[in-house]
């Protein structure tokens, strides 16, 4: 109902004091409509950066006196969500998470806010070595975002065939497949997401099931195998598409979100 996971609603009950007053005789939570508006106040106000305390008892008064504020700059909703990642407060980057998203749409939020974030902590471990997980957390609280954001956008019955998209052999992050098939699906583009890191054949299979419109191969650092499946896809009559910064310049690899999405949408 609020697309915020259990989890952190039962935080936010601990920490700042917002259960519902009544519970059904099997001791759970029964929520009035006041309750639900309260909450989704509170979740108004965490997504435009106001930190969760102030946020609680904003969300307690009247509808009218707790508007959020207007929406921040996208650096200022870099620098709250890496402040939330550094402090552990995991719920509430995964609160503003959800805001951005609500409030920009997934490519502009992965553009302005997530990308930069992301960039932000690259830079820093290339002079600290020190925030590896930083960015894991980043990387998987924004997946997670993602996955809620598009939770209504299943591939549904379609007579289109797919696009599919497939991290290459030894490639674990998969983040920015999974944002390009979530625009995709926005936009009525039909795709499906592999698991990261499957071996060359099990990718190969997929492709002979799927018989998809093109596959979309993803390198985020050059890896041995990837080539070869590459080859292997154009032999077999396949629409290839490589993408990321581990392709050679050579075989034009797509770099940026809208370009992917400008293709892969119009094949």
């Amino acid at each position: 109902m609020l697309g915020v996971p259990a989890v952190t609603i039962r935080s936010w009950e601990a920490r700042y004091d917002i259960a519902p007053p009544t519970r059904s005789p099997g001791r759970h939570r029964r929520y009035s409509s006041e309750d639900i508006a309260r909450l989704r106040r509170m979740q108004r106000l965490i997504a435009a950066g106001t930190p969760a305390a102030d946020a609680a008892r904003l969300s307690a008064m009247a509808p009218d006196q707790s508007d959020p504020p207007p929406e921040l700059p996208a650096a200022e909703q870099v620098a709250a969500l890496l402040a939330d990642l550094e402090s552990f407060r995991i719920d509430e980057a995964g609160a503003k998470l959800d805001g951005c998203l609500r409030q920009r749409g997934l490519q502009p939020a992965w553009e302005d806010v997530v990308a930069p974030a992301l960039r932000r902590l690259q830079d820093r471990f290339q002079d600290s070595a020190d925030c590896i997980d930083l960015e894991t957390l980043l990387a998987d609280e924004a997946a997670r975002a993602v996955d809620r954001y598009t939770g209504g956008r299943l591939l549904g019955e379609t007579a289109d065939s797919p696009v599919l998209l497939a991290c290459c052999p030894g490639e674990r992050h998969w983040l920015p497949l999974k944002v390009l098939q979530g625009v995709l699906l926005e936009r009525g583009t039909p795709a499906v997401l592999l698991a990261p890191d499957l071996p060359l054949d099990a990718v190969l299979r997929a492709a002979r099931r799927a018989s998809p419109r093109a596959v979309v191969l993803w390198s985020l650092t050059p890896r041995p195998a990837q080539a070869i499946l590459r080859r292997r896809l154009i032999a077999r009559g396949e629409q290839t598409v490589a993408a990321g910064p581990g392709w050679s310049p050579k075989v034009g690899p797509l770099t940026h979100l809208d370009d992917a999405v400008h293709l892969l949408s119009r094949l």
